[in-house]
């Protein structure tokens, strides 16, 4: 009957036309067949891009919401939706992903709080005011709604909830004071929470409110193992179920452990078996342990892969076994390679290494220069 897609729908705020002409195509199929569909946008979208045409597409039962409202005046009509079956009600309510400041924003402009205490909870508890936004807004979801039975209402969000577990692949999310929201969610009157964000699919809840990720429809990483699934809400008389439908694989992505004597045989062994259902490449990842000089490694992989049925990728090559190979004055900074964190300390480290090979008469690099590197770090850490 519905069709709930719970944020990122894009990889990024501006996609390129033809990802744009997929999506609208699709939603103009499901419009055709007569199936409503609930869209918010995820950390990875351009809300205000998504939600450009919402008008246009609500007429064909296509409901998109991008932002977050502005003030406790906003039309709740846009991000409530209800959806009625054999005698019963369902009320659908789409809460967007959102960045702190603009529930702050919410709580200052509603006039939530006084505006004497308002700089001083900001500065001291941003969370007792963000806790304070988002429940405000959930109350007027629940108060706008028809004043009839509901059978079920369902919360669709984009954000960390409760005890969720990273697959790793996921861009940084936050909001301020606050690990994540509870499932929970301050006893309002939920039966279901879906939730888009975490790649990978899990449980975080059964009880009511039951809080569901069915995960992100593709592999993002390699070692996203678990298959990708939809998650299927019915309801038999009065009893919720809910099930996984298993995404089929339209893109083959595997990670294959080589040495530097069977590399060919056991690419042809573990790949000529497989099958990619379109004309996409499969994905490769290679881990090889060398026993000797390595040169054009690469290149002679991609040779070999073009002798095979299906056309393979070779997206990552990690060889293990070489930091013997280093000459002395570069064995004393394999490490930075090898174990590089992103750490302020690491990366001042690696700049140090940097400015002396590019500049070898000069042994330090200039005080300044190095402060100036340090703030750029801080900047970006801050973005």
């Amino acid at each position: 009957d519905a069709l709930i897609m719970a944020g990122d729908v894009f990889d990024t705020p501006h996609p390129p036309h033809d990802a744009l002409e997929v999506y609208y195509n699709f939603l103009e199929r499901m419009g055709a067949i007569g199936k409503k569909v609930f869209v918010i946008a995820g950390n990875h979208d351009s809300g205000r891009f998504l939600q450009a045409p919402h008008s246009f597409l609500k007429s064909k039962g296509i409901n998109v919401v991008g932002r977050f409202p502005e003030n406790n005046k906003f039309n709740s009509s846009d991000y409530v939706f209800n959806l009625e079956k054999d005698n019963k009600l369902w009320s659908i309510h789409l809460l967007p992903f959102f960045r702190s400041h603009e529930v702050l924003d919410y709580v200052q402009k509603s006039e939530l709080i006084s505006s004497d205490e308002f700089p001083r909870m900001v500065l001291e508890k941003p969370e007792q005011l963000i806790e304070l936004g988002i429940v405000d807004v959930l109350k007027s979801f629940i108060e706008s709604e028809p004043k009839k039975d509901i059978s079920s209402r369902i919360l669709v969000s984009h954000h960390l909830f409760g005890g969720f577990s990273l697959a790793g692949s996921e861009q940084s999310v936050s909001i301020s004071g606050l690990d994540g929201l509870p499932t929970s969610l301050w006893g309002l009157p939920y039966q279901d929470l879906a939730l888009g964000h975490i790649h990978q699919t899990q449980r975080l809840r059964e009880q009511n409110p039951r809080a569901i990720y069915p995960g992100s429809p593709i592999r993002f990483r390699f070692n996203e193992k678990r298959e990708k699934k939809v998650s299927i809400l019915s309801w038999s008389e009065e009893t919720p179920n809910q099930e996984y439908l298993e995404i089929p694989e339209f893109r083959p992505v595997i990670s294959i452990n080589v040495t530097q004597e069977n590399i060919k045989e056991t690419l042809i062994k573990e790949l000529s078996d497989i099958k990619v259902p379109n004309d996409l490449s499969g994905l490769l990842e290679i881990k090889l342990k060398a026993s000797g000089a390595i040169a054009g490694l690469a290149d002679d992989i991609r040779l070999m892969l073009n002798e095979l049925e299906t056309q393979w990728e070779l997206l990552s090559l990690h060889i293990e076994g070489q930091n013997s190979k280093l000459d002395d004055k570069d064995k004393a900074h394999a490490h930075l390679i090898t174990n590089f964190s992103g750490e302020q300390t690491n990366m001042e480290e690696l700049f140090r290494l940097f400015y002396k090979k590019r500049f070898p008469d000069k042994s330090t690099p200039p005080e300044q220069l190095i402060k100036d590197f340090k703030s750029l770090i801080l900047e970006l850490e801050g973005s």
